[in-house]
C-alpha cells in the first residue's frame, strides 16, 4: 500500500510488514529512500550486497548510517525524470528489487555463517510482580 501525502513524502507498507518512506525532491530530480530493516552488525554484509548492484543505472549512490536506535538503514539516491506516474512507479520498483536482491544475499550470507544459538540461564532469571 502506498500514500502520498501533500508533502512528497510516500509510505509504502508491505504486506511482510516492512515499511519504506520515500521523499521527492521536484527541484533536484532526486528520489530519496529509507529502510530499516537490517541490524547494525549486519553493515558489513550489506555493504558487500550493494557492491553486487553496481550495474544498475537507476541507482546513483548508496550510503549507510547507523540510527539512534540502533537499526541500519539503507538510503539510497536514483535519478528521477518526473514526467509521469509510470515513470515514479518504475523508479520505485526498480528500488524495491534492488533491496529485495540485497535482503537475499544478506539472507545467503547468514545461513552460510550461521553459528549456534545462545540459550538464556533462565536458573538466574527473577520476575518482580
Amino acid at each position: 500500500m502506498t500514500t502520498q501525502p501533500d508533502n512528497g513524502l510516500f509510505l509504502i507498507e508491505e504486506a511482510n510488514g516492512s515499511r519504506w518512506s520515500v521523499e521527492l525532491n521536484e527541484s533536484s530530480d532526486l528520489v530519496y529512500i529509507s529502510t530499516s530493516l537490517f541490524l547494525a552488525e549486519d553493515k558489513n554484509t550489506l555493504k558487500a550486497a550493494l557492491e553486487l548492484n553496481q550495474n544498475v543505472e537507476l541507482l546513483r549512490g548508496a550510503f549507510l548510517g547507523l540510527s539512534q536506535s540502533g537499526d541500519l538503514q539503507l538510503n539510497a539516491q536514483a535519478t528521477l525524470q518526473f514526467t509521469d506516474d509510470l515513470a515514479l512507479e518504475n523508479t520505485l520498483v526498480n528500488l524495491m528489487q534492488i533491496r529485495e536482491q540485497v535482503c537475499a544475499r544478506l539472507s545467503e550470507m547468514k545461513s552460510t555463517q550461521s553459528s549456534p544459538a545462545v540459550q538464556p540461564d533462565w536458573s538466574t532469571t527473577s520476575i518482580r510482580l
